[in-house]
């Protein structure tokens, strides 16, 4: 007779305010749902709060960090955040867990996340809970915290960590998403952008400001995929940077489904030579993206792979705020960074969005029309600062 599969385990979707999940093949590719659910019958049950431990001398089924692999699927219960690794146990309702574990299932391996732009089937992801509990630490952090700052009441929150739950392939060894995963250090930007979007007191302005500069360089460190930095810690003030990242109204807004796919099918390996003054386009619907040069230069596809993933992260792909299309360049004095560094060469395999590409070289996204000739006209428009919808010309031009 044949076996009886176990219940699906119920789906409960984010529902804290900043709580997201993401799919991405960091996580690994072609992870059986099915392997999944086995996986999370194990999990406890129970629909009133469970103290759960993050130490091993308690029940196993309520020790953090809980994992359990079957066949294709690795399914991972942390505790992640800045002071996490200080906190004891944690009260927590285990039928949340089991519904967020169903949540990233479905839409991960299940293939129910659209918002990739790809088909999303097999690949792994994680889904967060208790994001919103950050927010406290960052305005108290020492890390971020300035001599000046004029203090606020806007944080009563008095934890700093939040639980992730992760389906991986086994074959992966991606540290824990909560920590180094840079959509959630992209996701605590996108809230700090918020508070100076609408503070009007000019000294918390500033400070907002100076907060959202620091999380934007730990951004453009831990882009494309970099999993060994955690994204609350120290802000890259001793990394070589070059690269100056501007979001631009002007450039409309480029759907992030769109410019996603731009990446994952039109971005290339090797490398590719530009001639001075040359510019070379790519576009995917309405997301258009122009490569240019000041001088003759061959460039590696992980550079503008690195300025890429930092620019759409930065400006498209922006939580709680309306996506909007961006420029980068290599800087002597970048705008998200007070200090001035100093350029030095690197491996390519280290590129990260700090140190993406060399002087000379620049990158333009933003929303297409939709007729690919007239990208060269479109740019024109962009550089002169004006929208690219107010392109006049449709001359035809090779690239």
């Amino acid at each position: 007779m044949a076996a009886i599969a176990p219940p699906a385990l119920p789906v409960i979707p984010p529902r804290g305010f900043g709580d997201f999940q993401h799919c991405s093949v960091r996580y690994g590719v072609d992870i059986l749902p099915a392997d999944c659910q086995l996986a999370g019958v194990d999990l406890p049950s129970g629909p009133n709060l469970k103290t759960y431990y993050t130490t091993k001398s308690h029940d196993a089924a309520y020790t953090l960090p809980w994992s359990k692999t079957v066949g294709s699927c690795t399914l991972m219960v942390e505790l992640a955040g800045p002071l996490s690794h200080a906190i004891g146990h944690i009260d927590l309702v285990p039928d949340h867990i089991r519904g967020m574990a169903g949540h990233v299932i479905q839409r991960c391996p299940g293939g129910g996340d659209s918002n990739l732009g790809v088909s999303n089937v097999g690949i792994g992801g994680f889904v967060t809970a208790g994001l919103e509990n950050v927010w406290d630490w960052m305005e108290r952090s020492s890390l971020f915290l300035s001599p000046n700052h004029p203090g606020t009441t806007q944080f009563t929150g008095s934890r700093t960590d939040f639980i992730t739950v992760t389906v991986q392939n086994p074959r992966q060894s991606s540290r824990g998403a909560g920590d180094t995963d840079v959509n959630v250090a992209n996701r605590v930007l996108g809230f700090v952008r918020m508070l100076w979007d609408g503070e009007d007191n000019q000294p918390h302005k500033d400070w907002y400001w100076n907060l959202a500069s620091k999380m934007e360089a730990k951004v453009a460190e831990m882009s494309p995929n970099r999993e060994d930095v955690n994204w609350w810690g120290p802000a890259p003030l001793s990394q070589r940077n070059h690269m100056d990242y501007v979001c631009v109204n002007k450039l409309d807004k480029p759907a992030a489904a769109d410019c996603a796919m731009l990446q994952h099918r039109g971005l290339g390996k090797g490398t590719i030579d530009l001639n001075a003054g040359e510019t070379k386009y790519f576009n995917e619907k309405t997301c258009a993206l122009a490569v240019s040069a000041t001088r003759a230069m061959t460039l590696t596809w992980n550079q503008i792979g690195a300025a890429f993933y930092t620019l759409y992260t930065l400006c498209v792909d922006r939580p709680l705020l309306s996506p909007l299309g961006g420029h980068a360049s290599f800087s002597a004095n970048p705008t998200f960074r007070g200090s001035r560094m100093k350029a030095k060469r690197i491996r390519d395999t280290s590129v990260t969005g700090l140190n993406a590409m060399p002087e000379g070289s620049m990158l333009d996204m933003w929303k297409h029309a939709g007729d690919r000739s007239k990208l060269p006209c479109e740019l024109a428009a962009v550089l002169k600062g004006q929208p690219p919808g107010q392109c006049v010309t449709s001359r035809h031009e090779d690239f």
